[in-house]
């Protein structure tokens, strides 16, 4: 198969199409500049002339580089167009996800049904504590769930909540922060909801165990390239707390991390030799360093390049960085600038991904897994093109990892078994008495060694008695 179904002499001729129209249009506009040139000072001509000559100089270098040789233009971009028989289809994965996901379903995920049950105690007090001191200050007891109580305590308090265009009340999370300043019981509220969210969980989890265990039903979503916990019972979102239920009695449980699963994709799809670089020490830091232009970096600093970067790889927009930064656009905007500074080629590559979206109306993933992109919305298309690509990539380098674990006798052999996967981590469970040692070796031969050597895999270990515990 082509290792990238984008680099096609089809689409490539589209965009080159595309590029020598431009060409066409910039030569037009020069030779109506110079024609006028003697009507306008000779100062405001010769910018426009500059102008055009600069932009024409960018579209030839862009023709050259989508022209329809695939083996050449491969060459820059880092991604083989030829076939290569190494790299596992689509199919193949789905194969070997389906039979992995049949056996994690059937060993089930071991629950401290003491721990279990304390814990819902211990919500269900602080549920109860939160709203007897709501109800003090306001003279009624709120419901967390109902929107006309959010709207009740924002009049009281002199700023009414906004409504939607069918005239409800706004009670969503980033209604509640910007108006949290001026309202701080809102916050109250919101959190009420959420500790009630979670002893909802918990309560379900509860019902779900069945002889100390819950079981999971795991489906692949082949388009999405994602897996899905189905049911009461899905570790796919639990928190710490419900992760420290998880205890297999005496056995070790070893949790094992893909580090930087994303970044790696894309300095491999980009071939950009400084983010490749950089990914061998630390990228958010490196980035950072760019970024506000110093080379001492504090944790708040290095936090907001990963979160520049990570909305990038996920096809995020400058007015979302904006709002999970609480920046402003303009400022985010020049944060993504400093992203393009340090690693052009992996920026650029981004937006060649929807380029192309939008001349093919897919995204095709290195091992070909197609997801259409139909919305209404051109920006929300352009950002399910990047999303597509990355996470489709990255989860299933993820899953063939995760299989090879599951199918390797020698796991069998020593007892170990796969609890569950939640997105590029994998949980096990060693029996007593085995070499943890040895476990971690077997696992690394299998999850790095035995996997596409293209991405520079690595992975990272916790163990303790519970999941939620181990480190």
């Amino acid at each position: 198969m082509k290792r990238h179904i984008r680099l096609e002499a089809e689409v490539l001729q589209k965009e080159e199409s595309l590029w020598r129209d431009k060409i066409a249009q910039a030569l037009s506009f020069l030779e109506a500049v110079q024609s006028q040139a003697n009507n306008q000072s000779l100062e405001d001509a010769q910018s426009l002339v500059n102008k055009t000559l600069e932009t024409l100089a960018q579209a030839e270098e862009y023709v050259q580089m989508l022209a329809p040789d695939t083996a050449n233009l491969s060459d820059k971009m880092g991604i083989e167009s030829k076939e290569d028989p190494s790299v596992l289809t689509a199919k193949e994965i789905n194969a070997k996800a389906s039979a992995l996901y049949a056996k994690i379903q059937v060993t089930g995920i071991p629950i401290d049904t003491q721990a279990l049950q304390d814990l819902i105690n211990k919500n269900k007090q602080q549920l109860d504590e939160m709203l007897k001191d709501l109800q003090g200050k306001f003279g009624f007891l709120p419901n967390p769930n109902k929107a006309d109580h959010y709207a009740q305590i924002a009049e009281k308090a002199g700023y009414p909540l906004p409504k939607s265009p069918t005239g409800k009340t706004k009670t969503d999370v980033w209604t509640i922060e910007r108006a949290a300043k001026d309202v701080p019981a809102l916050v109250e509220l919101s959190n009420a909801r959420k500790v009630r969210m979670k002893l909802s969980k918990l309560e379900s989890l509860s019902k779900s165990v069945k002889d100390g265990k819950v079981y999971p039903t795991y489906s692949l979503d082949e388009e999405l390239g994602r897996t899905h916990a189905g049911g009461d019972a899905n570790p796919m979102n639990w928190e710490p707390d419900m992760q420290g239920l998880v205890k297999d009695g005496d056995n070790t449980i070893l949790v094992v991390d893909y580090e930087r699963m994303e970044p790696k994709v894309l300095a491999t799809l980009s071939a950009d030799k400084q983010f490749q670089a950089d990914l061998k020490a630390d990228p958010y830091t490196e980035l950072a360093k760019t970024i506000f232009n110093t080379q001492q970096i504090s944790p708040e600093q290095r936090s907001v390049a990963k979160v520049a970067m990570l909305a990038s790889i996920y096809g995020q927009e400058d007015r979302v960085l904006a709002a999970r930064l609480g920046v402003s656009v303009y400022q985010a905007a020049r944060i993504q600038a400093a992203w393009h500074k340090r690693y052009p080629q992996a920026f650029n590559f981004l937006q060649q991904l929807k380029q192309s979206g939008r001349a093919t109306g897919q995204a095709v993933s290195y091992h070909g897994r197609v997801k259409a992109l139909n919305k209404p919305d051109p920006e929300a298309n352009d950002r399910l093109a990047v999303n597509s690509v990355m996470q489709n990539t990255a989860g299933d380098l993820a899953r063939i990892g995760f299989a090879n674990v599951a199918s390797d006798p020698r796991v069998d052999q020593l007892g170990v078994k796969i609890i569950t996967t939640v997105h590029d981590s994998m949980i096990l469970s060693i029996p007593k008495g085995v070499d943890v040692e040895e476990v971690k070796t077997i696992v690394k031969q299998d999850m790095v060694d035995g996997n596409d050597s293209n991405f520079g895999l690595s992975i990272s270990f916790k163990q303790g008695s519970a999941w939620g515990t181990a480190r």
